[in-house]
């Protein structure tokens, strides 16, 4: 179990897309905190529950996806506000293991999907680069072939702004999934959200649920940073402190790239 968790975590770091994305450039202070769930990420959840289909698990799924979202949002929004707004950039990192999300109701499944969820918090500092050729450099092909071991293939539905991912590493398994991205640029900002809404096939590591939201800042200096947070529930968690330390090894990997494609 534990070279599954390692695999499905490495994958999903990291995963966007390249070329044509359909981007919003609306001046609406709530356009984050207003984006819905698509119904396929409420059933790529409801997996994890297969097997019990009653009207408990489907209340719980219903209800854990708006829920989960104000909460991540609240908390990005609050992280990167403060990160701003130091008078220099300073970066971070917080990988941990959250084992309750939500405290409404509790049942046996419930507790168990809660109890593996990973949390990915990072804030890096990128120097003197421009956001649009971070935004172009994170988004391009060449960059997550570069920052996502093991990567076989990307798929690309930019009507759709669909990334499918798959990913195989010898001797830990494959994972073979998509996300759907909504992206908003604004003056100084791109925020990028993402939920997990598809597993393809019967891939060795399904994720069951994954939202992400990324935002590259232009800081006053004219530095560049980026914040990226995760919460995402695939395999059960095992060897955690050996997850920790492979989390750690990637990011600072795929900083590395982001910065030189930058330049």
């Amino acid at each position: 179990m534990q070279t599954k968790t390692l695999l499905f975590i490495l994958a999903s770091i990291i995963t966007t897309s390249a070329q044509a994305w359909n981007i919003s450039v609306e001046n609406d202070p709530n356009w984050l905190k207003n984006l819905d769930a698509r119904p396929e990420v409420y059933g790529e959840m409801s997996q994890f529950f297969a097997k019990e289909k009653s009207p408990e698990t489907k209340a719980y799924v219903e209800s854990f996806i708006p829920t989960m979202h104000t909460k991540i949002v609240n908390e990005a929004q609050a992280s990167v506000e403060g990160k701003i707004a130091r008078s220099s950039c300073s970066s971070s990192s917080d990988i941990s293991f959250p084992e309750s999300l939500t405290s409404k109701v509790h049942f046996d499944s419930k507790d168990e999907f809660e109890a593996n969820f990973i949390k990915v918090a990072t804030y890096d500092c990128l120097g003197k680069v421009n956001i649009n050729k971070v935004f172009e450099t994170l988004m391009s092909e060449s960059y997550q072939r570069k920052a996502i071991n093991g990567l076989q293939s990307i798929k690309l539905n930019q009507a759709e702004n669909q990334t499918c991912v798959e990913v195989h590493i010898f001797g830990l398994g494959s994972s073979h999934y998509c996300v759907t991205q909504d992206i908003l640029r604004t003056e100084n900002q791109y925020i990028i959200h993402s939920y997990n809404d598809d597993n393809i096939g019967s891939p060795d590591t399904p994720i069951y649920f994954k939202e992400t939201i990324t935002v590259i800042t232009q800081l006053p200096s004219g530095d560049a940073s980026i914040y990226t947070l995760m919460y995402a529930r695939g395999p059960e968690l095992s060897f955690r402190g050996v997850i920790h330390s492979k989390i750690e090894e990637q990011q600072a990997s795929a900083v590395k790239f982001l910065i030189e494609g930058s330049k």
